[in-house]
């Protein structure tokens, strides 16, 4: 339907909310890159796993601030998070080096939770009300 309207949809926030994560390559390029601040992507299935490496290259994911993910995340370059002011994501794994990454950016104070399945790594800036302690 946006194809055929030639149009951007004008939003600071695009919430995508599916059970077939094929879905969030089909609707990101219609979101106004020059609009939007915060992507959400949601699973509708907790053991949803997603390969992170095409939606990192759109333009929405380059330019907005804010990512939270609930999908388990994969394929992850951490250089491809270090843009973003605020960070939400659930992945199996997060390796030393890149945790030491993000921590060496300087703009982000962390706080990780772990369970028996996976890591939620959160954000926010150190100016923020939130206290996370790194």
């Amino acid at each position: 339907m946006f194809k055929m309207l030639n149009r951007r949809i004008k939003t600071d926030n695009l919430t995508i909310e599916t059970y077939n994560k094929s879905q969030i390559m089909r609707l990101i390029p219609f979101a106004d890159s020059d609009a939007l601040r915060k992507l959400i992507l949601l699973a509708k299935d907790d053991d949803m796993k997603l390969e992170i490496d095409e939606i990192v290259k759109t333009e929405q994911w380059k330019k907005a601030q804010e990512i939270h993910c609930d999908f388990h995340v994969f394929n992850l370059n951490v250089n491809d998070i270090c843009h973003f002011s605020r960070i939400t994501l659930t992945m199996k794994t997060i390796p030393a080096k890149d945790f030491e990454i993000l921590r060496n950016v300087g703009k982000f104070k962390f706080k990780l939770f772990y369970n028996s399945k996976y890591f939620r790594l959160l954000s926010v800036l150190p100016n923020s009300s939130m206290h996370f302690s790194s």
